[in-house]
């Protein structure tokens, strides 16, 4: 397969049309059929990448869609994805959250290109429920069959629009770091998964003490057992499961208890 551009399609059709039109002088009406062929044109993929913060709380990274069906007792279940059961409707696919990042960023991207796919892939990614702030999560796009290439302008106003408010950001929902949206190469996309196992990570939350006796030295013991990977208390058991993208925590000897 090789890349060609607008001119060079332009080029290539004037020579096709000038070399039938001189084996039609030559053989006149000659029956002899020509010999026939087939080019396949593609609209190259465009590859992105860029940086976002993300500050609502009910906003996926990308369409998150459940399917749901009633139960023996006539509620509603998840048999797939995540789901709260206020906003089942039995048997079919439900929509979670308000959007995505990918919807807002590719409706800019569409907007300005015509493209018929953008495809988002982040390093990582964050649950619906959960901010994203400090420097942003590195995203890369796949903007397939654009009918107009992107100049570093017009990049630069897309990222601009999207931290305006407008479109499908007018919650204020994201924000595009620097605003900056710059074109790589393939190999941005494809490095993306393995920067993301690589990278660390930093988290923060507020712990609520419901009762007893927590003082600076105990907290202190408990962050030096985390970062050596131990358990926090040696009798009791702690559960790492993720269950629906929820972490529920099980320390039943320890001298306090949070919920997050």
């Amino acid at each position: 397969m090789k890349s060609i551009s607008k001119q060079g399609i332009i080029e290539m059709y004037d020579r096709l049309i000038n070399y039938l039109s001189k084996w039609q002088l030559q053989h006149g009406n000659n029956k002899q059929p020509l010999m026939t062929f087939s080019t396949d044109c593609y609209y190259a993929p465009i590859y992105l990448f860029g940086r976002y913060c993300k500050y609502a709380r009910d906003v996926p990274q990308s369409p998150w869609t459940v399917t749901v069906e009633p139960n023996s007792t006539g509620n509603n279940k998840a048999v797939s994805g995540n789901s709260n059961s206020d906003d089942m409707v039995g048997d079919e696919e439900v929509r979670k959250g308000r959007g995505s990042i990918e919807e807002i960023i590719a409706y800019e991207i569409k907007r300005y290109s015509y493209a018929k796919i953008v495809k988002l892939h982040a390093c990582g990614r964050e649950d619906i429920d959960v901010r994203c702030v400090g420097n942003g999560r590195p995203f890369a796009l796949e903007v397939g069959y654009a009918r107009k290439a992107f100049t570093k302008s017009i990049l630069q106003q897309i990222a601009i629009n999207i931290n305006s408010f407008q479109g499908m950001n007018t919650q204020g929902d994201i924000r595009i770091i620097g605003d900056q949206i710059i074109a790589v190469d393939r190999l941005i996309w494809e490095s993306m998964q393995s920067e993301a196992e690589e990278k660390k990570k930093g988290y923060s939350c507020v712990v609520y003490v419901k009762e007893g006796n927590v003082t600076k030295e105990r907290l202190q013991e408990l962050e030096e057992r985390s970062r050596d990977g131990q358990d926090i208390d040696e009798e009791g058991q702690v559960c790492l499961q993720v269950i629906f993208c929820l972490c529920f925590g099980k320390f039943p000897n320890v001298d306090f208890t949070n919920t997050a």
